[in-house]
């Protein structure tokens, strides 16, 4: 939960420095995920609507609304997000794979656009 560039290399030197490996063999442990962005076009009065649509249409998902609307499952997870300056809801998701996150996105695009205006 922090975004202090300084923190993280700390902690990265502490896990080369622990584990006497160089960063190329951490980053090989890591597991690989691909990641999938997209926008549907949505009126701001109906993005709360379109949130409850998708958390309805995925009751299996952790549901977070502290930015937007996140849903998480393991290995994966989509977050829908309003735009302040468009009538657009931004889609990403992330998977374990290109096509998983991309029917993820193509899934919630499908039920945000079955919102009634």
């Amino acid at each position: 939960w922090v975004r202090d560039s300084f923190v993280g290399m700390a902690l990265i030197l502490d896990a080369m420095a622990s584990r006497e490996l160089p960063l190329s063999q951490l980053v090989d442990e890591l597991p690989r995920y691909a990641i999938h962005k997209t926008k549907v076009e949505v009126s701001r009065e109906q993005t709360a609507a379109a949130f409850d649509r998708l958390e309805s249409h995925f009751p299996s998902a952790e549901a977070s609304r502290q930015d937007g609307l996140r849903l998480d499952w393991p290995g994966r997870w989509l977050l829908v997000r309003g735009s302040n300056t468009e009538p657009i809801v931004r889609i990403i998701a992330e998977a374990e794979s290109d096509s998983a996150s991309q029917e993820l996105c193509e899934q919630a695009r499908r039920v945000i656009q079955s919102v009634d205006v």
